[in-house]
């Protein structure tokens, strides 16, 4: 799934499911640069949410255009158009194992919205 935009073998590992509010989520997770990428999931009106670091991205982003994958030391304030476009890309490929993996459980499809840099911007998301 990730190894052609990686363009390397990858290792990849699921962590605990943990069940918990959405602010307790955020007071987790480091202050820096993240991508915040709901995914839709229909029928009805529920989401995921896919959260990608945004040194990964940045990482991700230089190896697509023939780098070695360097982040800057000194993280940006926000994306570029570019890292936008791969992070969307990136939730696009998420979807599709996504929907694969609920059919067992429940006809549920997942599609991706906007990526925000904000997770307050990311519709649908209040504090709980």
């Amino acid at each position: 799934m990730f190894e052609p935009l990686l363009r390397q073998e990858v290792r990849l590992w699921a962590e605990p499911l943990v069940v918990q509010r959405f602010t307790d989520y955020r007071a987790e997770r480091p202050e820096g640069l993240t991508g915040w990428v709901p995914l839709m999931m229909a029928p009805g009106n529920g989401q995921a949410l896919l959260v990608v670091d945004g040194k990964f991205a940045l990482e991700l982003l230089d190896l697509f255009f023939g780098g070695t994958g360097a982040a800057p030391h000194d993280m940006p304030s926000e994306f570029s158009p570019a890292a936008e476009a791969m992070i969307g890309h990136l939730a696009a490929i998420v979807a599709e194992p996504m929907t694969a993996s609920w059919e067992p459980l429940a006809k549920v499809s997942f599609s991706p919205g906007r990526v925000e840099a904000n997770p307050s911007m990311v519709a649908g998301l209040d504090g709980d």
